[in-house]
Formats: structure tokens, C-alpha cells, sequence
């Protein structure tokens, strides 16, 4: 190899280990320092994913500790296993009692699984474990799967809107509330003759009413304590005994309802 050849050699060599020097540079700089840091793998079992992408950020209690490394279906079931991986230094605050569930950030609604950990001195999370997923979504996950929901919606506004111009076509409220007002006054005006009919009941109708109370009251009393016929008649027994001698199971008994019958027909007449 001539000396033109070697020297060729020995500046492609610079160059590129200047190009790999600066991509470390940037990558440092840049914060992705997980590359050459010890990390273990978690699962997280959703339902939807809902737009999230391998390499989205994962924080616990908001705080990055690391990214979605894997997503794919799950063989058992229904759920789709996003895989996560953790910078190991901070396993001991992802535990047993953590909670994942999916998050939007930013104006464009990029996804982010967020862990939440109650407890910081509970068992940690092992490579290869599950996290446990929290039901409730997020608002934006919420809206976006409700989004027919949304547009039925919109589709009563639009009715109500046409609604709302027809009403107001030719002047047609305003006809409307002129009747609304003149019922009002109608009605206000019954309540005042209504109020005027209970003042007067309450007045000398009051007393007479009272006087009436009163003597059915003594009436009912007097009864009670067998005065008069009646008196006798409801508190007395033997008079019920001689009542059922005369109306008895004995021939006697047809003798005198017929008679009783005849006589009671006689009246009438």
C-alpha cells in the first residue's frame, strides 16, 4: 500500500470515529443515558393502547424513569401487553401496590404510561412481573372512546338550533310569552279569589262549623254512656239477646220478616 493509500485509510478512520464520538455527544446531551444504564422489563396488560408507540416515555408519579420498549398481543387473552423497561434504580419505587394506566400529554396527545405507587416501602416489582392497570382512563382516552357518543350530541344541538329558528320565525316567541304572561295573570288572579273563598270559610263559617263539631260530639258521648234508645241499644246485651229470640232460626222467624216486609211495603205506599 502506497503512502496515498495509507494516509486515505487513516483520515476515513478519524472521520469516523469523530462521527461516533459526536452521536455519543448528542445522545448524552440529549439525556438518554438508559443506554448504558442496568434496566429491567415489566409488563402492563391493557385493554386499548389507544395510540401509544414503542419508545413512549413511562414515569412514576410523573417522573421519567423510563421508556415502552415492546408491544404485542397477548396469547391468553384479550389484553394487549405493553412492556416497559425500568431503569433498575428506580425498581424499589415501583412495588406490588402500583397502579399503571395510560396518560396523555402535550397539545398533540401523546401517550405515556404512568405508574402511581402508594407506598414506597412495599415489596418491588421484579424483571418479568406484571403491573396492575387502573380502570379508569384518563379524560382524553375517555373522550376519544366516546367520540359517538359526541356526536350524538352535537346532533341534538343542531336539532335544537333548528328548533330555536323555527320558534323565532314571524315572531312566534314572542306571540308565545305575550300568552304565557296573560295565563300568569289569569292564574294569579284565581289564587287571589281562591285565598278570599278559604278567608271567608274561616270567618262565621267557622264558628257554625264548630257549633256542629260540638254537638255530634255530645251526641256520640251520651251514646257511649248508653243514654237514650239508641245508648241502650248499642251498650245494653240483653236487648241484642231478645232482638235474635224474636229473628231466630224458629218458624217464628219467617212469620215476622215477612210481616216486618209487608208492613215496611205498606209504608211506602
Amino acid at each position: 500500500m502506497n503512502s496515498k493509500g495509507a494516509t486515505e485509510v487513516k483520515v476515513g478512520i478519524a472521520v469516523g470515529a469523530a462521527l461516533l464520538l459526536f452521536i455519543v455527544t448528542v445522545v448524552l446531551l440529549g439525556g438518554n443515558k438508559s443506554m448504558f444504564s442496568s434496566t429491567y422489563i415489566l409488563k402492563v396488560p391493557f385493554d386499548h393502547v389507544d395510540g401509544l408507540n414503542p419508545g413512549s416515555l413511562v414515569r412514576v408519579n410523573g417522573y421519567q424513569v423510563g421508556s415502552v420498549h415492546d408491544i404485542q398481543f397477548s396469547a391468553e387473552d384479550q389484553k394487549i401487553i405493553v412492556y416497559v423497561k425500568i431503569l433498575k434504580k428506580f425498581q424499589s419505587r415501583i412495588t406490588k401496590d402500583s397502579e399503571a394506566s395510560l396518560r396523555t400529554q402535550g397539545a398533540l396527545g401523546d401517550k405515556y404510561v404512568a405508574i402511581e405507587t402508594l407506598t414506597f416501602n412495599g415489596e418491588p416489582l421484579k424483571d418479568g412481573d406484571s403491573v396492575r392497570v387502573e380502570e379508569s382512563p384518563d379524560i382524553f382516552t375517555t373522550i376519544s372512546q366516546r367520540s359517538g357518543d359526541l356526536g350524538k350530541i352535537f346532533d341534538i344541538l343542531k336539532d335544537f338550533r333548528e328548533f330555536s329558528k323555527t320558534l323565532n320565525k314571524d315572531g312566534r316567541s314572542d306571540h308565545i310569552m305575550e300568552n304565557l304572561t296573560s295565563a300568569s295573570k289569569h292564574m294569579d288572579q284565581a289564587m287571589v279569589q281562591f285565598e278570599l273563598a278559604i278567608k271567608d270559610l274561616r270567618g262565621d263559617d267557622q264558628k257554625n262549623l264548630k257549633k256542629i263539631s260540638n254537638h255530634i260530639e255530645s251526641i256520640l258521648e251520651k251514646i257511649d254512656n248508653g243514654n237514650g234508645t239508641l245508648g241502650e241499644l248499642i251498650n245494653d246485651p240483653t236487648i241484642h239477646d231478645k232482638i235474635k229470640e224474636i229473628l231466630g232460626g224458629s218458624k217464628r222467624n219467617d212469620y215476622m220478616k215477612s210481616l216486618i216486609q209487608k208492613t215496611i211495603q205498606e209504608g211506602k205506599k
